[in-house]
Parts: structure tokens; sequence; C-alpha cells
């Protein structure tokens, strides 16, 4: 089996691109709904995280405020990086535990933001890419989320260069101005390469 690692920055097109994967019958699971499966269901790891930003307001109705959240750990690198050491091995586990859970297929994929800051290129036998510059992510960010403009700036800012994360991937999905059927396309051509 080849264990791919779908990455991207933010609002480059990732869970698009992912969507269009799970529509040929790959298996693929995304770290960000293993993290929020974790933020709510694991009391352990809740606790943990309660506990570091006890000085801080991150609940709402009891429960861990994900957007709360996100404004802290991504105006502050040290807070960001607590949070990490907190949920990453859970998340790393959960991995595993998926790759043993599809050993019979061909390929399965796990979609993962932050693939090269976290450096878990380990896990993967490749990576694939999804690029859209800045400009368009922005634009992107500003319409989906609705978040001000200095929040996206330090969201952008937290991840990897894109150039830098080009040059360590397998394969890139340009997804600047692309029509659905030709991001299909794109991740066909991928698959026929991988077979």
């Amino acid at each position: 089996m080849i264990k791919i690692g779908l990455t991207g920055n933010i609002a480059a097109g990732k869970s698009e691109v992912g969507k269009i994967i799970k529509n040929f019958n790959i298996p693929i699971i995304s770290t960000d709904i293993i993290g929020h499966n974790l933020l709510e269901n694991n009391e352990n790891i809740k606790n943990l995280i309660i506990q570091e930003f006890a000085n801080f307001d991150i609940l709402t109705e009891n429960k861990i405020d994900r957007k709360k959240l996100g404004k802290i750990v991504f105006s502050d690198i040290n807070k960001k990086n607590k949070l990490e050491k907190i949920i990453h091995p859970a998340i790393i586990k959960e991995c595993f535990n998926f790759f043993e859970k599809e050993k019979s297929h061909d390929f399965s994929v796990i979609e993962i933001p932050l693939l090269f800051e976290c450096n878990f290129e380990y896990l993967f036998d490749k990576i694939i890419l999804v690029y859209a510059n800045d400009n368009i992510r922005f634009d992107r960010i500003k319409k989906r989320n609705n978040f001000d403009d200095q929040h996206i700036k330090n969201i952008m800012q937290s991840q990897l260069n894109q150039d830098i994360k080009k040059e360590k991937s397998d394969y890139i999905i340009f997804n600047e101005n692309k029509t659905l059927k030709e991001l299909k396309d794109d991740v066909e051509k991928i698959i026929k390469d991988l077979k």
C-alpha cells in the first residue's frame, strides 16, 4: 500500500481535492477531523488543553471553542507549540491506525495541512501539494471564514512558505482558477502515475 500525504496551505483547496480522491474510492481521512474528534471526545486531551490555557477564555457551553483557541495559538507561537505537544501524539497514533485498517487497498491518503511544519514526512511514501497563490487564498479565507485581515495574516504566516513545500513534494496540483473537472483530471493523472 502506498501511503500518501495530501497537503497545502490554508484555502489552497485541499478539501476539494480530498473529496475528488474519495470519489475514486480511495480511503482518505483528514487530520483536522481527527483533531476535532479528539478535542470533543478525548477527556484526557480536553483536560490537558483546558489546564494549559487556563488563563484564557477557550470554553463555550463547557466545550473547547476551536475559534477562540485558534485566535490564541495563531497569534502566539509558544501557545501553538504547547497545543501541538498535547494533540499531535494522539493524531499520529490515529494515522497509524488508519493505515493499518486500510492496508488491503493500493493507496490510502491522509489530508494533513501542517505536514511539513510538523515534520510528518516520515509517515508517507508520496506527498501531494495543493497550491494557490497567496492573494487568491487570502480572498478565499475572507469569503469563507469571515475572519479579520490580521487573523488571516497570522494564519498564513504561521504556515511554511508554499515554494519550500513545492521542493519537498512529489506532486503539485495548481488550484488557482481551475474547474472541478480540471482538478479531477489532475487527480486522475496522479493516480495513474502512482499505479
